[in-house]
C-alpha cells in the first residue's frame, strides 16, 4: 500500500517537471532569438557581391510580430575605386 502512495507522489512531482522545462527552453529561446536573428541577418549582408553592410541590433516583438532593425549600414564596393561608396 505504502509503494502506491509512493509512486504516486513520484509520478505526481515528475508530471510537473517536463511543462516546466519546456517553458524555460522557450523563455530561453526566446532571450537569444534577437542574438540569433542579428547573426543571420549580418551573414546575408556580407554573401551580397558588390555590397559591405551590417546590422548592429535587432529588437523582435513576437505579439506584434514586429522588429526593428537599429543602424543598417550598407555600403557599395566599386571594383575601380577603393573606397566605399554609400548605399544611397
Amino acid at each position: 500500500m505504502q509503494t502506491e502512495n509512493k509512486k504516486r507522489k513520484f509520478y505526481k512531482k515528475k508530471r510537473y517537471a517536463l511543462p516546466i522545462i519546456i517553458i524555460l527552453l522557450l523563455i530561453v529561446f526566446r532571450l537569444f532569438l534577437p542574438t540569433i536573428v542579428k547573426s543571420y541577418v549580418n551573414g546575408v549582408l556580407a554573401d551580397i557581391p558588390g555590397y559591405h553592410g551590417a546590422v548592429e541590433d535587432i529588437d523582435i516583438s513576437l505579439i506584434r510580430g514586429a522588429y526593428v532593425i537599429h543602424n543598417l549600414y550598407l555600403n557599395k564596393i566599386d571594383a575601380g575605386i577603393s573606397a566605399k561608396t554609400p548605399f544611397t
